[in-house]
């Protein structure tokens, strides 16, 4: 006889999690859910959702690969390594942790907000797939770890409904949106595998 799983994955509203100082001290995020390990860096994985508020260095995460997601507001610029990127929502962004990162938010004001996935190297790998409306219904794999709506809503089989900026932590367990009638993030770590 075979055991049901009753586990529910949990739902947070990232922007009402607490605020923590940047590393550096040069802007604010908000820690979704992490993982012990990862030598250095203090975690397996991390993900958060960073206030861009000001032009600003970002922190440097030596040994940790990143993958950064602008969630809310006008596009603004990324210049890594002396390379100019520009930020939209919805379009993931990756580079190293050690990297010489900087946000410039340029004219037009308004709050923008970024999810960061951030993975220590010896611990595995990650990225963010943002999916739209034409992909559901669809159900999430072990290696997705948060399921995050950017713009609209996502409806699950279990019956709730998730608004912007809410965050599914899968806990492993399989999740299936039946419907989003914006974009949602699909977080995934893929832990690295021990040799032998």
């Amino acid at each position: 006889m075979t055991q049901h799983d009753e586990r529910i994955a949990a739902a947070v509203h990232a922007p009402g999690l607490p605020p923590q100082p940047w590393r550096n001290g040069a802007g604010v995020t908000r820690e979704i859910a992490a993982a012990p390990g990862g030598g250095e860096a203090g975690f397996a994985w991390r993900l958060s959702l960073a206030d861009l508020e000001a032009d600003a260095p970002f922190s440097p995460f030596p040994g940790v690969e990143r993958v950064h997601v602008p969630v809310q507001g006008r596009p603004y610029v990324l210049t890594v390594d002396g390379h100019e990127r520009v930020a939209r929502v919805g379009e993931p962004l990756r580079f190293s942790g050690g990297a010489e990162v900087a946000v410039a938010l340029g004219g037009g004001g308004g709050r923008r907000r970024a999810l960061n996935l951030m993975v220590a190297a010896s611990a595995g790998t990650g990225c963010v797939g943002v999916i739209g409306p034409a992909d559901t219904p669809m159900a999430t794999g072990v290696e997705v770890v948060a399921v995050a709506v950017v713009e609209g809503a996502a409806e699950l089989r279990d019956g709730r409904r998730l608004g912007p900026l809410d965050v599914l932590l899968t806990d492993s367990l399989p999740v299936e949106v039946t419907r989003l009638t914006g974009q949602a993030a699909l977080v995934r770590v893929r832990p690295r595998r021990a040799a032998g």
